[in-house]
């Protein structure tokens, strides 16, 4: 199993901008190294005179004169490692070790033999170093003074300011005072050393300027790779559609911002899962990516309905294709999708808008030459009964007749208010006793089987057009009803929606964990209903039917559609038109076996125009009544 992959924030390290600062920290870590250096070189060195003194190769003087100087550099080295991090300017702090290290390495050559000191290679080691931190000029500086301290040294020796003895005690010559070719050897081992002292500046500074070049490119280079990185990091985290990556194995290895938010599940949480965990049913669709030749399938974007984290659902758009390595093989997988639960409600509702407006058509076609022809038939039905001696079955087919002519006036009543496209007449109310007085008439026609409960938390003053709102009510109930056989439970609940709840559904951020968020939003975004400025209450009317099947949820408020064998299917569609027409909003959520909940936002007159919320006032009460007894 692929471990769960982590996502991170590439941060990339800034270039500096500051090509002194830049120096300057280089040459620091390289100083640092060269302390290091300097103490592991004396001390070989400083081993390898014992050995060579032990020989018998140098003079008598080294094995008492040296130690002090070797204590010296020790010394020196544990006084530059505390002063460097100090030291305002390292460059000029860096000259200054050099000619200290010229001094030390002068003393010693002079009290181990002069020109002939094995030591003398410990000004080598100074000019390469110095060529290393300092490049060419640093270099060739270094090894001038390397030059002029050599000279005095030599200088001392041969004219008999330090004079040089060997093991018998006799003091060396100089040179212009020994035979011609001795002196000749003298002075080609001196030229020797200071040409080489000016080629190894130079050769040590080219090196090292290259080797900063070459550094500083490749610093630069990376900090680019870096910076795209993380400019790719934040383009696919800022990205407003969600983005995934799958490996060959169906494990998640990334998730975006964009796909936590639509899917309501954290990066942390998912990683590492099958993506079948996430998104079910993908898993199935990454087979179908490619075919038996790994060749990619066109037309790989889908819709489907998915199921986020808190158990709402969201119509997604997505798009599969493969994710291929350099080498051209299939390591995974892209997924990208986008939320497209708003749009498809804006679409279903001008849908459905397109049909009412085919129903207003055809009913102010033919209501009037429906009606008339109905009251005829159903007055002359009444003088019948009223003037002759019907027989019991005659007056049974009279009454049918009068009862199917009464139903047929009932569509055509039903066809003009789902038509009619006129302003409702809004006046100030509270909806409350429109809700008692609705079920107090469902109780009087008959339906002694319902209990209700009435229970508002929140009644404020709303403009309302009463009749209508009543109509709304009158639907839901008989609709309920019908679907429990006239017996069970009619729950009504209400709540306060204040602005900063609304902005915040509106606005995507926070659902608050209302079931019908998506409808809020989409009548929100789309409709400009249910403005975030201002307060709303949500009215809940719920039942304990059977429930309704998830296939005919999404047309439920459609016209012409019911699941009632005596039904119109118009009642549905007339209460979302009479909401819609208060500026509110009405959604549906049922579940086979456990019963049908409408929820109704409707806009409230704001803060400053009087609208009150109280807990203890007389609306907050807990209405109950209805039953046999």
């Amino acid at each position: 199993m692929t471990p769960p992959v982590q996502r991170v924030r590439l941060d990339a390290p800034e270039y500096s901008a500051d090509p002194r600062r830049e120096d300057d920290d280089l040459l620091g870590r390289r100083l640092q190294r060269l302390m290091f250096l300097r103490i592991f070189v004396v001390s070989a060195l400083f081993a390898l005179a014992l050995a060579v003194e032990s020989q018998g190769h140098v003079s008598a003087q080294p094995a008492t004169t040296v130690y002090p100087l070797v204590i010296a550099a020790y010394s020196f080295s544990a006084l530059y490692a505390l002063l460097v991090r100090r030291m305002p300017n390292l460059e000029a702090f860096t000259y200054l070790q050099f000619a200290a290290d010229a001094l030390c390495i002068g003393l010693v050559v002079l009290f181990t033999g002069a020109e002939e000191s094995a030591f003398t290679l410990l000004f080598v080691f100074n000019i390469l170093g110095a060529g290393y931190l300092l490049l060419v000029p640093g270099g060739v500086i270094v090894a001038t003074l390397d030059l002029v301290v050599y000279v005095a040294c030599l200088g001392l020796a041969w004219t008999g300011v330090a004079p040089q003895v060997d093991v018998n005690g006799m003091v060396h010559l100089a040179p212009w005072s020994a035979a011609p070719l001795e002196a000749l050897s003298t002075y080609s081992t001196v030229a020797f050393h200071l040409a080489s002292f000016y080629l190894l500046a130079f050769l040590s500074g080219s090196l090292a300027r290259k080797q900063e070049e070459t550094g500083k490119a490749l610093a630069r280079t990376a900090n680019t790779l870096l910076r795209l990185r993380d400019m790719h990091g934040r383009i696919v985290q800022n990205i407003d559609v969600g983005l995934v990556t799958i490996d060959d194995s169906g494990l998640l290895t990334s998730f975006n911002r964009a796909a936590e938010s639509i899917m309501r599940h954290q990066a942390s949480e998912v990683l590492g899962r099958p993506v079948g965990d996430v998104l079910r049913g993908i898993d199935r669709r990454l087979s179908r990516v490619v075919d038996e030749a790994g060749i990619p399938l066109h037309g790989q974007t889908f819709e489907r309905w998915a199921t986020r984290k808190d158990g709402k659902r969201v119509f997604l758009r997505m798009s599969i294709s493969t994710l291929r390595t350099a080498a051209g093989d299939i390591e995974g997988y892209i997924l990208v999708f986008e939320d497209r639960t708003q749009l498809l409600l804006m679409e279903e509702q001008l849908q459905r808008e397109e049909r009412l407006a085919a129903v207003g058509r055809l009913s102010a076609a033919i209501a009037h030459e429906i009606r008339n022809p109905l009251a005829s038939i159903t007055g002359s039905v009444q003088v019948l009964r009223e003037g002759l001696d019907l027989a019991p079955e005659d007056d049974e087919l009279l009454g049918l007749v009068e009862r199917e002519a009464a139903r047929l006036n009932d569509l055509v009543s039903d066809f003009l208010s789902l038509a009619r496209d006129e302003a409702p007449d809004l006046q100030p109310c509270h909806i409350g006793p429109i809700i008692r007085e609705t079920a107090l008439l469902m109780e009087r026609r008959g339906y002694l089987g319902l209990e209700f409960s009435v229970e508002l938390q929140a009644d404020p003053e709303l403009m309302l057009d009463s009749a209508r709102m009543r109509q709304v009510f009158w639907n839901l109930f008989n609709n309920a009803a019908h679907a429990m056989g006239d017996e069970g439970m009619i729950e009504v609940t209400s709540e306060r929606i204040t602005p900063e709840q609304l902005g915040l559904i509106v606005s995507g951020n926070a659902d608050s964990g209302y079931w019908e968020y998506n409808e809020v939003r989409a009548a929100s975004a789309g409709e400009r209903r249910l403005e975030p400025e201002v307060d709303a209450i949500r009215l809940v009317v719920r039942d304990t039917g059977p429930g309704i099947p998830e296939e005919s949820l999404a047309r439920i408020f459609d016209p012409f559609y019911t699941t009632s064998s005596g039904g119109t299917g118009l009642g549905l569609a007339i209460v979302q038109r009479i909401v819609q027409s208060h500026g509110g909003v009405i959604s549906v959520r049922s579940l086979v076996g456990e019963g049908t909940s409408f929820a109704i936002w409707l806009p409230a007159r704001s803060i400053e125009d009087s609208l009150m919320f109280s807990g203890t006032s007389d609306t907050d009460a807990r209405t109950t009544f209805g039953g046999n007894g």
